[in-house]
């Protein structure tokens, strides 16, 4: 089956705790959480990024410099993007850092990370200390997603990103709202841009009440059969039989998904079912693994999510 995850060395630069393992199985299984240390090198990406001036060869044999560079992965000497004059890497090491430095020193505890295609991307997805109280036993886990590119395509990003214990479902809240995303550029002074970032998702550290708030009010929001199909028309709108099928599918794991015997009936479990199906049953998670990750996080499957989010508010008549 195709993958993206990278072995460009030989070995699949993934790691992943025991029982979150991945829908294909690669990478390096462990017991616990990592500290950012013990994750660089469960993940093996050790390695560096260096900007080095593109050239061409002309016909006489001879080299001519051009205005571009290229991002080269040293170990291996490969290629990964073209970029400009102002591009700077944020290595690994650094991005780990601060994701330690973010959640306070050496209590990060990584739970994945590794590379994409041959290390154009990285992520890495951290657990926070805490855990947000939904209803009875159902709880959502805290977590804080770092999403970098080494190929000049996009910046390096963080998103909050809290985790339903029971079925670790990602429940990602709207990247519209500032208060749960930071962009970092590869421009200017990044330290500077770090330091900034650091400052803005201190203040979302304590967003978690609210989203806490949020969750809550979705749970004691009791559903009918005919609300239950307003919102999944509304999330995942169209007349089609393709479209259709989907929502009997989310319909489906309303009523005997993981978790529903706790949820079902309410606005909690009927929002739970667009997002598990997004995570675990969408067929493009068989069909079309090469672009897993990436759906569910910023692609089709994430606006799926989002939306779910936001028409649920609507229902609960939330502003937020």
């Amino acid at each position: 089956m195709a993958h993206e995850i990278s072995n460009i060395t030989g070995v699949h630069e993934m790691f992943y705790v025991n029982d979150e393992k991945p829908w294909h199985g690669l990478g390096i299984p462990v017991e616990e959480a990592l500290t950012s240390e013990e994750a660089i090198q469960a993940a093996h990406l050790e390695w560096e990024v260096e900007k080095r001036k593109v050239y061409f060869k002309k016909d006489d044999g001879t080299f001519n410099e051009t205005k571009a560079y290229s991002t080269v992965r040293t170990d291996v000497e490969f290629p990964l993007g073209i970029v400009s004059k102002r591009y700077m890497p944020i290595q690994n090491r650094e991005a780990f850092s601060f994701m330690d430095t973010l959640v306070g020193t050496r209590e990060a505890k990584f739970i994945t990370a590794g590379a994409l295609f041959n290390g154009e991307k990285i992520w890495m997805l951290c657990k926070i200390p805490g855990t947000l109280v939904v209803k009875g036993m159902d709880t959502v886990d805290k977590y804080l997603l770092l999403f970098n590119s080494h190929n000049g395509l996009s910046g390096c990003k963080v998103l909050i990103t809290p985790i339903r214990v029971v079925c670790n479902n990602t429940l990602r809240i709207a990247l519209q709202k500032a208060e749960v995303s930071v962009n970092i550029h590869h421009i200017g002074n990044i330290q500077h841009k770090v330091a900034e970032a650091q400052r803005i998702l201190g203040i979302t550290i304590d967003y978690y009440t609210q989203i806490e708030e949020t969750f809550r009010t979705f749970a004691n929001r009791e559903m009918t059969e005919d609300d239950v199909k307003y919102y999944l028309l509304s999330v995942i709108p169209g007349d089609s039989d393709y479209f259709k099928k989907i929502r009997e599918k989310v319909r489906k794991l309303h009523d005997t998904g993981i978790g529903s015997d706790m949820a079902a009936g309410t606005l909690w479990g009927a929002y739970n079912a667009c997002v598990e199906f997004v995570d675990h049953q969408n067929v493009s998670r068989r069909k079309n693994p090469d672009r897993y990750i990436e759906n569910i996080t910023f692609g089709r499957g994430a606006e799926i999510k989002t939306k779910a989010y936001e028409k649920a508010l609507e229902l609960v008549g939330s502003n937020n």
